[in-house]
């Protein structure tokens, strides 16, 4: 239904006053009613209708007023209180229906009701939109005739409609926020309608709603959160900060994380004074350049004992040499400001920002500052926050000069950000002055993944596909597969963050499944491998079988343990040499074994699991996990998806059932694995926690995650005692905010069949 059309002229002298508002309408209608009142009549019968079709139109000037003519529908469609007219409706101006409304209200229940009815009865068949706000204005008028169990629930499903995949979903959003924007102030404070208004604005990528009512933000969030779909993002490291890019360009990391057409991100430097993130918006398209200026002391020992963080590269800091006075470290920020900090890195105050300043140094006990400012020397009073009158100089400040290479310390080459600048600032004391360093970035729907410079640098083993290390599989038996329901379900699965699937029993049917499947599969941009099962022909045979598969089009195989014999290994190798990117894997044993004295896992037996799929295999083929349960336990279920978590807590590549592959619980692990490399690539090393709590350390490089796994349906707690892991922790599932800043606290609590990831950051030199 089009309502759009010519911009109306001005008002006349007749009608309301220019500003529009509900007063002027209420004393318009009043003298209106005067002088015509069946046009006012008319248009109150009208009032309560989200949008004024033509048959509405005719049926309200029969029902309400009899004895006129056609001529009165013309006149209204004409009238000051229209503020859009098309072909077939007209729209009241929100302050004219508003001033209409109140007088509705004064009406008789019965007229009031015999309004509410002929509206009901002519948009019967109209968009579920115009039939919600027609709920939402009729309670309005008459709170006590409408349920609000009807309304919570009428709302609900339109939120619902909006966050609908799709076309559907969109063009939901664009009539939500037309028709609810026009609805009166008390109506759109509601929560709900709020929410609505929110998620439609996010999916279409237009501003938010004003929240006059103060909602709290986990409301705008959760609204959010309804529309948001995984977005693929860049990450590109330099020395002075990050970039970040949507979509990812050639040569990037790529991330996923989740958003609508704004991506919303809050960046976090891990050596920051501060807590408070930045906050950057990620439209298509755009890309953002993060640099960020770095200073650390450091004592006797090594140990950094104050560091700062500011977002912007302006590479001039100056430090005083003795700790207790008003100011430490002095930082001049691109925009000409001067952040002073204490001898605790804390923020301390700043001075106003200035144009063409340079040069920044403080006096040994902190108390004089001076830079120049266009070429003039500026000496500024630190207790006071004055500027002195005197032009000197500081002479002997301590200077921070650019690192050489030759004859530097090697204490600069341990902070982990580009090190520009250094100085011996006395009694064992160093500074370390530079850009870049550790950064968190943390998604809207809490989850965050971590960028520190080390992680960048991947080493490939020749012969494996770089897509295959660390994948993870869903195995989906041929019979599920075959004949329907599987395609329908691969975009899901790729959503939920898996790389691929391995059909499990199609062997003898390998070669329909793969001509099948493959179009599907390359469409939703995963993966699809074959198990290759022992004895199920003879090795000649077998290695025939695999070369068909790869001919037709399998990404790969993968070799499951069983009483017969394989081809060897090495023959396998060679085959797959000849075909680039295939991948060949080795299914490991299910754990654990099926045992009635002992059918539920423990940590023991994880331990003893873990010892049994770390041992190094061939270079040119990797391992695959399946689910750790037992044969009889349920594929589906907290105890099942604590399984899936451990299992994505190894190495390898984790191979999920179907039915738990896209568990809305896993999704945050998925995710952080994806952006991990010490979790889908790094090595792994068992740390014997708690008597239901396995610690495993994963790393890559000088990336660290330790990964705690609850093998039991309570809440345990991981108890390290006075040497818990060394490192700053960063919880990757966004469970632990409260965290001390500096290392993982004596206990931490798991939650039961759950798991913790940790990022550990900045390790001591001899960890």
């Amino acid at each position: 239904m089009s309502t759009a059309g010519p911009a109306r002229e001005a008002a006349p002298e007749t009608g309301p006053g220019d500003s529009g508002d509900f007063g002027d309408f209420g004393d318009y209608l009043a003298r209106l009613a005067r002088e015509r009142p069946d046009l006012v009549t008319l248009a109150e019968s009208l009032s309560l209708a989200a949008t004024v079709d033509r048959p509405l139109l005719r049926r309200a000037r029969l029902r309400f007023v009899p004895r006129s003519t056609a001529g009165l529908e013309a006149e209204l469609w004409f009238s000051p209180l229209v503020e859009a007219v098309g072909e077939t409706a007209l729209l009241f101006s929100p302050e004219a229906a508003a001033a209409l409304r109140a007088r509705l209200a004064e009406r008789p229940a019965a007229h009031r009701l015999a309004v509410r009815t002929l509206i009901d009865e002519a948009h019967a068949r109209a968009p579920g939109i115009v039939r919600v706000c027609e709920d939402l204005l009729w309670a309005d008028v008459a709170p006590a005739a409408v349920a609000e169990t009807h309304l919570s629930r009428q709302v609900g499903r339109l939120l619902a409609a909006v966050a609908d995949e799709g076309e559907s979903g969109d063009d939901m959003g664009r009539w939500a926020l037309y028709y609810l924007n026009r609805l009166p102030p008390g109506v759109r404070s509601r929560r709900d309608v709020w929410q609505v208004r929110v998620a439609s604005a996010e999916r279409l990528g237009a501003e938010p709603p004003e929240n006059p009512h103060g909602h709290p933000p986990a409301v705008a969030s959760a609204a959010r959160a309804l529309v948001h779909r995984e977005v693929a993002l860049g990450v590109r490291l330099r020395s002075d900060g990050l970039v970040l890019s949507r979509p990812p360009r050639p040569g990037d990391r790529v991330v996923h994380v989740t958003g609508g057409p704004r991506t919303r991100l809050d960046v976090r430097h891990l050596l920051s004074h501060a807590d408070e993130p930045r906050r950057i918006e990620l439209r298509e398209g755009d890309a953002a350049h993060l640099p960020f200026t770095v200073v650390q002391i450091f004592d006797s020992g090594g140990n950094a004992v104050l560091q700062v963080a500011h977002p912007g590269a302006t590479g001039e800091v100056a430090v005083a040499r003795e700790p207790g006075g008003p100011a430490r470290v002095a930082v001049l920020l691109p925009d000409g400001a001067i952040a002073l900090h204490d001898d605790s890195g804390a923020e301390t105050d700043r001075i106003p920002p200035g144009s063409g300043r340079r040069q920044p140094a403080l006096s040994d006990e902190g108390q004089i500052l001076t830079w120049r400012e266009n070429g003039v020397p500026v000496v500024w009073d630190l207790p006071m926050m004055r500027e002195l009158g005197g032009r000197a100089v500081l002479s002997d400040a301590l200077l921070l000069r650019p690192v050489s290479g030759t004859g530097d310390p090697g204490l600069w080459r341990r902070p982990p950000f580009h090190v520009t600048h250094h100085a011996d600032a006395g009694r064992g004391t160093w500074v370390a002055a530079g850009t870049g360093g550790p950064v968190e970035v943390r998604a809207e729907d809490g989850s965050a993944f971590l960028l520190v410079p080390e992680a960048f640098t991947t080493e490939e083993t020749p012969g494996v596909p770089s897509w295959s290390r660390g994948c993870v599989l869903a195995e989906v038996p041929w019979g599920t597969a075959h004949p329907a329901g599987l395609p329908a379900r691969l975009s899901d699965l790729a959503a939920a963050g898996l790389d691929g699937i391995v059909l499990t029993d199609a062997w003898a049917e390998a070669d329909s499944a793969l001509l099948e499947l493959l179009p599907h599969t390359r469409a939703a941009g995963l993966r699809l491998l074959v198990d290759v099962e022992r004895g199920s022909a003879r090795p000649a045979e077998l290695l025939d079988r695999v070369r068909r598969l790869l001919d037709r089009g399998a990404d790969g195989v993968r070799l499951v343990p069983g009483a017969g014999i394989l081809p060897p290994r090495e023959d396998l190798g060679h085959l797959l040499a000849a075909y680039p990117d295939r991948a060949l894997m080795v299914r490991m044993p299910t754990w654990p074994r099926f045992d009635r004295r002992q059918p539920a896992a423990t940590v023991s037996g994880a331990e003893e699991y873990v010892a049994s799929v770390v041992p190094p295999f061939a270079p040119d083929s990797q391992f695959s996990v399946p689910l750790p349960q037992p044969p009889d336990a349920q594929t589906t279920g907290p105890a099942a998806e604590g399984a899936a978590a451990f299992a994505l807590s190894l190495p390898g590549s984790p191979a999920l059932p179907l039915p738990l592959a896209t568990a809305g619980a896993l999704r945050p692990l998925l995710r952080q694995r994806r952006n991990q490399l010490a979790l889908s690539r790094g090595d792994c090393e068992v740390i014997r926690a708690d008597d239901s709590v396995l610690g495993l350390l994963r790393r890559h490089g000088d990336e660290r995650v330790l990964c705690l796994v609850n093998m039991s349906g309570a809440e345990a707690g991981c108890a390290f005692g006075d040497e818990p892991p060394a490192g700053r922790p960063v919880d990757l599932l966004g469970e632990g905010r409260d965290l001390p800043r500096d290392r993982l606290p004596e206990r931490v609590a798991v939650p039961g069949h759950g798991v913790r990831w940790f990022r550990l950051l900045a390790p001591a030199p001899d960890d």
